[in-house]
């Protein structure tokens, strides 16, 4: 395993420990605990491994894991699916996720007329390095800044970063998980050049999306997010969804319904002359 690739599995490791309350790992808290999370030794007693192996894993060091070893160690850290894969990918114990973000993937037309279809949903098609592909009329109308942008401009991440303090703020819940979703497929592309020009170029150089990245947090591209954004008419709350594409992997679409209906009002206000998808039965 690679020295890069060794310590950010053990910076996740950490981050993940730091989290896990002793409740919910089973464990008394006591009276004397003076760091956040678990400690490494009560990991490392739930996974039944060595303290000092354990520890050597979180400090980068050569140690070579094993699938069952990680296996008990995500155990007792409590880990999702995805941050389980996540941890598996940065270990190098499973394959790269299939397709390239760096290539210009091309977008299905069916995929296209959905996209369309969706008004006055917002959606809109990405690759997993957030290069913004297709979008609808009412996706466009919520981020009128980044539509308006040259195609070749359309980026998530440089968008966000190239926001000031205050108009960043307002879009924390989407930064949060849209970095959260991004960090989930680093750990397949760390020798990946653009995929490390945008950590390094762009995540750490803003402090609001190098918070958000340090914390190590993941999620799958498929999970359900609850976003806010300011818009023209006011801001409006949406469950967004991340869909991924099967016939063209690397490619997701996402669509955000509105959380409620005066999000739906304000909506229909910022789309004039859309109606809404009828609901399913």
């Amino acid at each position: 395993m690679e020295a890069s690739r060794r310590k950010e599995l053990g910076d996740f490791l950490r981050r993940s420990r730091e989290r896990r309350t002793p409740a919910e790992a089973g464990l008394s808290a006591g009276s004397r605990r003076r760091t956040p999370g678990l400690r490494r030794q009560e990991v490392a007693d739930l996974a039944g491994v060595s303290p000092t192996w354990y520890t050597w894993l979180e400090q980068g060091r050569e140690v070579t894991p094993s699938v069952r070893t990680l296996e008990a160690i995500g155990d007792a850290l409590g880990l999702s699916r995805a941050e389980r894969e996540h941890m598996f990918r940065l270990a190098a114990v499973l394959p790269k996720l299939e397709g390239d973000s760096s290539e210009n993937l091309a977008v299905p037309d069916a995929v296209r007329r959905i996209v369309h279809r969706m008004d006055p949903f917002p959606a809109c098609v990405y690759n997993l390095t957030y290069d913004l592909l297709v979008f609808n009329r009412a996706y466009g109308a919520c981020f009128p800044g980044l539509a308006a942008r040259r195609p070749e401009e359309r980026n998530f991440l440089r968008y966000f970063a190239s926001l000031g303090d205050a108009e960043l703020a307002a879009q924390e819940p989407l930064i949060s998980g849209m970095i959260r979703r991004f960090r989930a497929n680093y750990s397949a592309n760390l020798d990946n050049p653009r995929w490390r020009e945008l950590v390094d170029a762009v995540i750490l150089t803003n402090p609001r999306m190098r918070e958000h990245w340090e914390r190590h947090a993941v999620l799958d591209a498929s999970d359900h997010s609850h976003d806010e954004t300011d818009t023209p008419v006011g801001r409006i709350g949406f469950t967004s969804t991340a869909l991924v594409v099967s016939a063209t992997p690397g490619l997701n679409i996402l669509v955000g319904v509105p959380r409620t209906d005066d999000d739906q009002d304000l909506l229909l206000g910022l789309v004039p002359g859309s109606t809404p998808p009828a609901a399913g039965h």
